[in-house]
């Protein structure tokens, strides 16, 4: 599991139970980091320590090849959650416990485990609804580029505007949040390339109007899909990670699909493209509600961490309801 030039992440390995080369990779950054880290550290201590709070006392694990391997539960032993949709968790397992729900054992348990409660199901058709709609818009608008006379300008036009948006993406989503810029660039995404299909229903079509209002969109649509790219990862456990992202890019290369067929269908009436995609992108924008906010949150490492998670979140919005709905500010009113 290493890379020519990158380590793996120590956190998947871990998980994964590969702790040899975990702490081999640890290692090398506290090295690298020596005066960040005490220099009596014991990675392997930690690592070990680590491997252990996850698994809890039910699961066993073997050293063989010096990478330890996990044995798990019989067939019976389905999930820390019932199969049914519930989120509580059985009595006779740990937090973290490592199972089906967690993607290891058969071929299938990966992608069973993205849709195997209702809490991971939303999480993965919202995000993958979201970023189909969202690659409908982003390929759709450099495909359009016939409508205008001079396609070659407009290409590189759009080509030149995703530089600068690139390079601010990740400092501006780290101040504001993913989800406040994504709703924000989706929405006014859709609004501007509405209100173009407006005006090329209106028989307005000066080209540099038309142009800087598609150009705008695109700003806002291409800003969207470089956060969702730091976004996607961070909604799955780690242990779901590689099957979470792995359903990112196959939604967004299904949107990619599409983006032909409405720009080529509809090439008598220019209107069509612009409203049926600033369309998908509202739509797009709106999913969002169906996904969690992960700006300065930690990462969630298994199945379990995730539940527990949204529960937490779920009861503190309650308790902050309760606390308001007791105030006495209504007499003000």
């Amino acid at each position: 599991m290493k890379a020519c030039f990158i380590d793996e992440p120590p956190r998947l390995l871990i998980v994964k139970g590969h702790l040899e080369e975990a702490v081999q990779v640890l290692q090398r950054a506290v090295r690298l980091n020596q005066p960040k880290f005490p220099q009596d550290l014991d990675v392997s201590a930690l690592v070990h320590s680590k491997r252990q709070r996850q698994n809890g006392k039910t699961t066993q694990i073997t050293q063989k090849d010096s990478a330890p391997s996990l044995h798990l539960p019989s067939g019976n032993t389905l999930d820390s959650f019932s199969a049914t949709g519930t989120n509580k968790m059985s009595l006779n397992k740990s937090d973290n416990y490592l199972d089906l729900d967690d993607g290891i054992g058969p071929w299938w348990a990966g992608p069973v485990a993205l849709v195997r409660t209702k809490i991971m199901a939303k999480v993965t058709l919202g995000l993958s609804g979201m970023v189909l709609l969202q690659g409908v818009v982003y390929l759709g608008l450099p495909l359009s580029s016939r409508s205008f006379k001079s396609p070659f300008l407009y290409i590189a036009l759009l080509g030149a505007l995703e530089i600068p948006l690139c390079i601010l993406a990740g400092p501006v989503t780290r101040r504001f949040g993913r989800k406040p810029i994504l709703s924000t660039c989706l929405t006014s995404c859709g609004i501007l390339l509405i209100l173009t299909a407006a005006l090329l229903l209106a028989g307005i079509k000066d080209e540099r109007v038309i142009m800087t209002l598609i150009l705008t969109g695109f700003l806002f649509v291409a800003t969207a899909y470089a956060v969702n790219i730091l976004y996607a990862p961070e909604l799955f456990p780690t242990t779901l990670r590689p099957w979470g992202t792995a359903a990112f890019v196959l939604s967004n290369y299904a949107g990619f699909s599409i983006s032909p067929i409405i720009v080529d269908y509809a090439e008598d009436l220019i209107w069509v493209p612009p409203a049926v995609m600033g369309a998908c992108s509202i739509v797009s924008g709106s999913l969002l509600f169906l996904l969690p906010e992960t700006n300065g949150r930690s990462l969630p490492e298994t199945f379990a961490d995730l539940h527990r998670a949204r529960e937490e979140e779920r009861n503190l919005k309650l308790n902050i309801y309760k606390k308001e709905s007791r105030s006495p500010n209504y007499l003000l009113d």
